[in-house]
């Protein structure tokens, strides 16, 4: 069966669980300057290379023990909770999240 049959059927059966998505408005390399467009204004210093070096370290799936493994290293108390000098916690975000952020970080510029 076609996934556009299957989407067909899907979307009759629930209109509001389905997106007539049909592609990305812009291209690759225009959303890779927009992003090095955002992080410069925040001053950070972030180049196109950078962008695409951070994309494609990513590009390998990870496997369910791999993320079996990072939901227990977050579940655990860190053992250095009692230093002085911690470094930062680690950040990890999916790119639907990222994505909302951009956006209203994107509102918020318009506004300024």
């Amino acid at each position: 069966m076609k996934d556009s049959t299957m989407h067909g059927c899907w979307k009759r059966l629930c209109p509001d669980l389905v997106q007539d998505f049909e592609g990305f408005e812009e291209t690759f390399e225009e959303a890779t300057k927009e992003v090095v467009h955002l992080m410069n204004e925040l001053n950070v210093d972030v180049g196109i290379v950078d962008v695409h070096e951070l994309i494609a370290s990513y590009s390998e799936l990870m496997s369910n023990e791999d993320l079996m493994d990072i939901q227990e290293e977050n579940k655990r108390p860190h053992e250095d909770e009692g230093d002085d000098c911690q470094s930062p916690p680690t950040m990890t975000s999916t790119v639907k999240e990222m994505k909302r952020v951009f956006d209203h970080l994107r509102q918020f510029l318009s506004v300024m």
